[in-house]
Order: structure tokens, then C-alpha cells, then sequence
């Protein structure tokens, strides 16, 4: 019985589906794509609309009931479905973070931007506004249909709108859930590929990996070995756990990018640059301590933990062999494979 397994069968199967529909034709796939961002979009909305009829202005008093938590560096949550305690917005906002990967795809096509200066930050400010928006609205609706001590864990927009006996809804949640997972999924294994892609080309893994399929115009080597190796880790470890490995992953990524461009607005400042961020060094720094903040007080000592032995393995792996390989002058701006460019 899949459903029962200890190892997650059917989340591996689903990660190599999408790597090998990404491998082969990822113009595809951006249809697909835009298809399943549209139904997520529209299953929320149906829920706003129709759980506004269910909002007890009662559930929403005290809109804060615990607070920021406690603040105990590396004391953040370990596992949130199996524990009963409630926790702060700071862990919680931890916890949730990897629901905001993905509104930043906008920066990594700047150069395929007619104008970047003004595309890249509508694309990515416009994108954060409204998905911020239909968050916020469907977490207040969720909590103001039930209150927030009773939400379940699994399928809590299901539950909420239960009250309405429209078994059409459950549907359109359910759809919209499976729509929204997969169109994440195929972004974050694309995103990969373009890193890796990036890497090879500037020497810091093996030339091959960035070697583009003569036919299908797309980079099938490192697209196919990273959805082997995502499909490993959702194969054997818990989802909750992947869940915290990504969002400290994230925060780290997010911090290194605002601590690189104020190392290279300061040694290169006449570096070629499709996009100049603006309000530096404010908004660098901004990045750097609000990440390090949720990373160190919203996510747990385990995760930390596991972070480091990542870390210290990249590492050793870049100090063996993308170090003598990679020359920091020589780097370029990125000319991409036609599928991944189209893609974008």
C-alpha cells in the first residue's frame, strides 16, 4: 500500500515524471505550467469567496495568541505535525517560508528582459503583492471560518468549507492543492537546472552537466540528475523535515545573494549588470538580517544541523575541484539554452 509506506513511492514517481517532461520539452511544460498557476490561483479564490459566507467575527479576537514566540536561537520547530504546542509567528513565518520560493524566478531572466531595470522588479514585486494578497486572505478566512486552535492539520480548506455541504468545493480545493504542488515542483527542479547549468559553464562542476540535448534544445543531463536526486530525498525522508532542509537552504541562499551584491557593487562596480538593485546598502542588509534572523530563531537545532554537514560537503566539493577550475574574472553574462530561456 503506497499510502501507507514508510517511503513516499508516489512523491519520487511524481518528482521524475515532471524531470522527464522537463528533459524533453520544456516549452511543454511552460504551458503546463501557466495551466496549473491559474487553477491554484483560482481554487483560492473560490475559497475566499466561498468561505467568507462561513467567518465568525468571534474566531478572529485576539488575532494574535501567541505571539513571537519564544526567541531561543536554534530553537525553532522540529516537526509541526507531530506536536500539540503552538508556536509564534517566528517559527511559523520559518516554517512557511519555502510557500514564497519561486517569486524571485523573475531575477534569473534579466537577461532575457527587453527592459530589466523596470521588468524584473514588476515582475517580482507584482508577483509577491498578489500571491502576499491571496495568502493573507485565505489564512483569515481559514481562521475566521475555524477557529485557530481546531484547524487540522491535513486538508484544512476542505474542513473549513465542509459547513456549506458543496461537495463541489472539495473538489476544486483538492484540484487546486494538486495544481499548485505541481506547478512549484516543476519551477524549483527548472530553477535547479538553470544553478547547475550557471555552474558548469563558469567551471565549478564538470563541464557535462551542462551539456544541451541536440534535440530537445535543454540541458537533459543536469535536469535528469537533479530530479534523481530530489526524487531520493522525498523517497526516504519526511516531508517535514525536507520542508525545514529547503527553507534554511533559502534563507541562506538569500543572504549570500544581498551580502555578494555589496561585494560586487563595491569591488566591480562597473561590472555589465542587466539589473541594478536599488537602495543599496539598505536593502542588502535588510536581506541579510531579516534571513538570518528567521534562520536562527524560527528553525530548529536538527536543521541546523543537517544544514552544516550539507554545507561543509559542498564545501569540500568546491574546494577539490570547482576552486581550480572557476576564475571570478572570466564569469559572463549567462547565454542559456533555448528551452530554458523560453521557459523563463
Amino acid at each position: 500500500d503506497l499510502g501507507h509506506s514508510q517511503y513516499d513511492v508516489v512523491a519520487a514517481l511524481f518528482v521524475i515524471g515532471l524531470s522527464v517532461l522537463l528533459s524533453v520539452g520544456i516549452r511543454e511544460s511552460a504551458t503546463v505550467n501557466n495551466v496549473f498557476v491559474v487553477l491554484k490561483i483560482s481554487a483560492l479564490i473560490v475559497f475566499i469567496a466561498a468561505g467568507a459566507f462561513l467567518v465568525h467575527a468571534a474566531n478572529l479576537h485576539n488575532f494574535n495568541p501567541v505571539g513571537w514566540g519564544t526567541l531561543h536561537p536554534f530553537g525553532g520547530m522540529a516537526d509541526y505535525s507531530s506536536s500539540a504546542q503552538p508556536y509564534g509567528i517566528v517559527a511559523i513565518g520559518a516554517y512557511v517560508f519555502f510557500s514564497y520560493i519561486g517569486f524571485d524566478t523573475a531575477t534569473t531572466t534579466a537577461e532575457e528582459c527587453k527592459n530589466p531595470q523596470f521588468d524584473v522588479p514588476v515582475g517580482v514585486i507584482g508577483a509577491l503583492a498578489i500571491g502576499t494578497l491571496v495568502y493573507c486572505a485565505t489564512a483569515i478566512v481559514l481562521v475566521g471560518a475555524v477557529p485557530w486552535n481546531h484547524v487540522p492539520i491535513k486538508n484544512p480548506l476542505v474542513y473549513a468549507l465542509a459547513p456549506l455541504h458543496i461537495p463541489a468545493l472539495s473538489w476544486v480545493i483538492t484540484m487546486g492543492v494538486l495544481a499548485g504542488t505541481t506547478s512549484v515542483a516543476l519551477a524549483s527542479l527548472l530553477g535547479q537546472s538553470r544553478i547547475f547549468y550557471v555552474m558548469a559553464r563558469d567551471g565549478m562542476l564538470p563541464p557535462a552537466v551542462s551539456a544541451v540535448h541536440p534535440r530537445f534544445k535543454t540541458p537533459m543531463t543536469t535536469t535528469l540528475l537533479t530530479g534523481a536526486a530530489v526524487a531520493v530525498l522525498a523517497l526516504i525522508v519526511p516531508l517535514n523535515n525536507l520542508l525545514n532542509l529547503v527553507n534554511i537552504g533559502t534563507l541562506m541562499a538569500f543572504s549570500v545573494v544581498c551580502a555578494g551584491v555589496l561585494y560586487l557593487r563595491k569591488r566591480r562596480p562597473d561590472m555589465p549588470r542587466s539589473f541594478r538593485v536599488p537602495f543599496v546598502p539598505l536593502f542588502p542588509i535588510l536581506g541579510i538580517v531579516c534571513s538570518l534572523f528567521l534562520a536562527v530563531f524560527g528553525l530548529s537545532r536538527m536543521t541546523w544541523t543537517w544544514f552544516v554537514i550539507a554545507l561543509v560537503v559542498g564545501l569540500i566539493f568546491f574546494f577539490s575541484y570547482g576552486f581550480r577550475r572557476s576564475n571570478p574574472k572570466d564569469v559572463v553574462p549567462v547565454e542559456e539554452p533555448p528551452g530554458l530561456a523560453e521557459f523563463a
